[in-house]
């Protein structure tokens, strides 16, 4: 892709690889920036095996010498990963790759006022935005190797921190790449907003923090990560389904976890919210531990996600 007014050293991603991700997305019905959680149909077999030979295809046009002499390494950039993986880490499997995640962290109110100022994405949207990349790539991942890199700490020492997060050992020529000038949508400190008691924007600096403070992925933290993942598809599908029958029972079982009356979360429902408060993954773990809430979660998305 092209330099931009938003990035002049241009971001270093494949148009063939973009446009492919963005195929996926269409037949999902999501765009880029949708502020919802990826359909179930990623994670289907038979879904992944309709753009199987496409995605090699892609892979042998983008690194045909690499490919065809197995080479080492390849490389693959595009924020789209996050959603679309499942279909590539079968391609690059199947193409005999020992696959190595790297995720970028920064900060999600960073990233607010960029897609803000550069997309005009309102403020909510924006960082839902960040929150289902971060997620779905967290759970697409699982038990996989994945290492996290600080956008704000690479940008500070570079050097320095890939030695620390990848292992990696960068010259001077690929430390002069890193241009602390790139940064535009930095905040001084974020605990100072006003809004970040506020959803989506607690979740996110929470799940933000919790990350940034682990070279790799917790294991606790992603399995918590995942069954509240799980539960928002199971949100999803019922109001898509608007069946009575499915939001009585959906509607009871919240009724247990929130807390709240079911005539509350009905009146929630009508109104077009989720009638569901946010529920930390240390509140998670808790529920489950001392036995509130064991099963529910399991039991609503198997009902739900296998209808």
């Amino acid at each position: 892709m092209r330099p931009a007014l938003s990035n002049s050293k241009g971001f270093n991603e494949s148009w063939s690889i973009v446009r492919f991700n963005e195929s996926i997305f269409s037949e999902i019905g999501l765009t880029w920036d949708s502020v919802e959680p990826t359909g179930k149909q990623i994670f289907k077999e038979s879904f992944q095996k309709r753009f199987h030979s496409d995605c090699l295809h892609c892979l042998r046009e983008n690194f045909p010498e690499s490919i065809n002499e197995k080479s080492e390494a390849i490389v693959l950039k595009d924020p789209r990963f996050c959603r679309t993986f499942p279909i590539w880490k079968k391609a690059l499997i199947d193409l005999q790759y020992k696959v190595k995640i790297v995720i970028p962290l920064r900060s999600p109110i960073d990233v607010m006022y960029s897609l803000m100022k550069r997309d005009g994405i309102s403020s909510v949207s924006a960082v839902l935005i960040w929150y289902w990349h971060i997620v779905e790539i967290l759970v697409h991942t699982e038990g996989m190797e994945v290492s996290f890199v600080s956008y704000d700490r690479l940008l500070d020492k570079p050097r320095e921190h890939m030695q620390i997060s990848l292992g990696i050992q960068i010259n001077d020529d690929v430390e002069s790449m890193v241009d602390k000038k790139l940064n535009h949508s930095k905040t001084n400190n974020v605990s100072d907003q006003i809004f970040i008691d506020d959803e989506p924007f607690h979740s996110s600096v929470l799940l933000y923090e919790n990350l940034l403070n682990s070279p790799v992925p917790d294991t606790q933290s992603v399995a918590a990560i995942k069954r509240n993942y799980f539960f928002q598809h199971v949100l999803k599908t019922n109001i898509e389904r608007k069946s009575s029958v499915l939001q009585n029972r959906l509607i009871k079982e919240i009724s247990i976890l929130n807390g709240l009356p079911e005539r509350e979360n009905k009146k929630r429902f009508k109104s077009g919210e989720f009638p569901i408060r946010n529920i930390s993954m240390n509140e998670l773990d808790n529920q489950k531990n001392e036995g509130k809430s064991v099963g529910i979660f399991e039991k609503l998305c198997k009902f739900f996600m296998e209808r």
